[in-house]
């Protein structure tokens, strides 16, 4: 899962999500 993490906050910085969806997921379990 470290590697799922580093492309979150690539994601993030970049702010282009290439799974949206998976996105809120992700916020949610955060």
């Amino acid at each position: 899962m470290e590697n799922f993490d580093l492309e979150i906050l690539e994601a993030e910085q970049t702010e282009e999500v290439e799974f949206p969806n998976a996105d809120t997921q992700v916020f949610a379990e955060f």
